[in-house]
């Protein structure tokens, strides 16, 4: 006969740990429209991509990005070109606006109403996020040590899972990527950042640890 020995699951220990931090918002996005005046048989568009920036420059010195550029007809004889500049900035170019913009433009060239995006860039929302999920797996890292001695077994990871467990309908609360969140933050960003805001970021991870059963005398013997 054959003998199989049986081998119980191995036990599980879960628990969740929780980061959060809270970053500085160093700089602001203003995006805003663009309207140009030109004649149809105006088609280098270097030309056009200096008066443009140009007029921007005036506005706010930075680097620009244009969106797609749009042409209509128009019935005087000339074509009307739209697009959406943007540019990330210091706070302390976010003053005055409105006029700082409509004193930017020139016959034929009107800069439209900026508007502000104070949210952080999407590279270190990414930054952030994976920082957090480093510190957490550094947590249970430090863990499992404790509970080795705490209980005499030897624990392992199982899994971890990144997400926090929210309806996601706080006010001011939005979901930014792989379980995290982030805030309007009311903490002390520090009086030598000058006069600016921050975000709050927060991540939870769902820890899941593994231990070998210890062994039993029980066999299971099943015949040939």
């Amino acid at each position: 006969m054959t003998e199989i020995h049986a081998y119980s699951p191995d036990d599980t220990l879960c628990f969740k740990l929780h980061t959060a931090r809270t970053e500085v918002q160093e700089t602001v996005q203003v995006s805003i429209p663009v309207t140009l005046l030109v004649q149809p048989s105006q088609q280098d568009q270097k030309v056009l991509d200096i008066q443009i920036r140009a007029a921007l420059q005036n506005f706010i010195a930075a680097d620009w990005v244009f969106s797609t550029i749009r042409r209509e007809g128009e019935t005087l004889g000339y074509e009307r070109l739209h697009l959406s500049a943007k540019a990330r900035v210091s706070h302390a170019e976010i003053y005055n606006l409105k006029e700082r913009a409509r004193s930017a433009g020139r016959e034929g060239l009107e800069l439209g109403d900026p508007r502000i995006n104070y949210k952080l860039p999407s590279t270190k929302v990414s930054e952030v996020n994976n920082a957090m999920r480093l510190q957490l797996l550094e947590d249970v890292m430090q863990q499992i040590p404790l509970l080795n001695k705490a209980t005499n077994r030897e624990w392992r990871i199982g899994e971890i899972y990144f997400g926090q467990r929210k309806t996601g309908n706080e006010e001011g609360v939005t979901r930014f990527a792989k379980g995290g969140y982030r805030e309007d933050s009311d903490e002390d960003v520090g009086s030598d950042v000058g006069l600016t805001g921050g975000e709050r970021f927060s991540l939870i991870a769902e820890v899941t640890l593994r231990s070998v059963k210890p062994a039993s005398d029980e066999r299971s013997v099943c015949p040939n």
